[in-house]
């Protein structure tokens, strides 16, 4: 597929992704996109930065800098959009941080590709983080029939049991893959999965997708339920 030099950002780059036919074999269009980008100054970030979330949508789905087009999206755009909707609707910053991580994981499993790109992106992404909250809050509510917890300190019994996991933590820990380990170990450390993508030289969908294995991991060991994956 022949290239015009105005496909390399702006509005230019907008048209072609959406001309471009979704058997074309886009591993081919990289190199040339890389060479005209570097000419410019610019790198496949800054230049998915000017599209649409419609056209970053269907980036992803023509598999076209896949990678950078989703971490333009669940990296950036719709975090900012979606996580104060999350604190508004009485989730904590780690419940919404959750929620925000298991949303990537869904899309990343097939639910962008059967987004239709002609329509606005939001209220679809919007619906799917509403189900999440919601299937969220239905397997919370078992926990809020035992009561409010006392909020004095700690006992000997609690103290213990507080130890106990804790070691129980530090074990289930050891025995999850490297990478996997390594990017929790990052995550309680207070990166987010951007820099943990830059810190370990790997693409952000996988971030998110580890993440979710080693979250799953976890609760499987500590007792939680869940499937872990390959």
């Amino acid at each position: 597929m022949a290239l015009d030099p105005s496909s390399l950002s702006g509005g230019g780059l907008e048209k072609f992704i959406w001309e471009l036919p979704a058997d074309a074999g886009t591993d081919g269009l990289r190199p040339e996109f890389l060479e005209g980008w570097a000419a410019r100054e610019m790198t496949p970030a800054s230049a998915f930065s000017t599209l649409t979330e419609e056209t970053l949508a269907l980036a992803f789905q023509k598999e076209f800098f896949a990678d950078e087009a989703f971490g333009e999206l669940f990296g950036k755009r719709v975090p900012r959009r979606l996580l104060p909707c999350f604190i508004e609707w009485g989730l904590s910053p780690h419940q919404a941080l959750d929620i925000m991580q298991d949303l990537s994981v869904r899309f990343l499993d097939g639910a962008v590709l059967r987004y239709d790109p002609t329509r606005s992106f939001y209220p679809y992404v919007l619906t799917a983080a509403r189900n999440l909250v919601a299937d969220f809050r239905r397997r919370r509510q078992p926990e809020s029939l035992g009561g409010e917890i006392d909020g004095g300190s700690a006992g000997p019994d609690e103290q213990a049991s507080a130890h106990e996991l804790e070691e129980r933590i530090g074990q289930a820990l050891q025995t999850l893959p490297d990478l996997e380990r390594r990017i929790v170990e990052l995550i309680l450390a207070g990166c987010d999965s951007n820099s943990i993508a830059g810190q370990l030289g790997i693409p952000l969908p996988r971030v998110y997708r580890l993440t979710h294995q080693a979250r799953e991991r976890l609760r499987q060991l500590l007792g939680g339920g869940g499937a872990t994956e390959k």
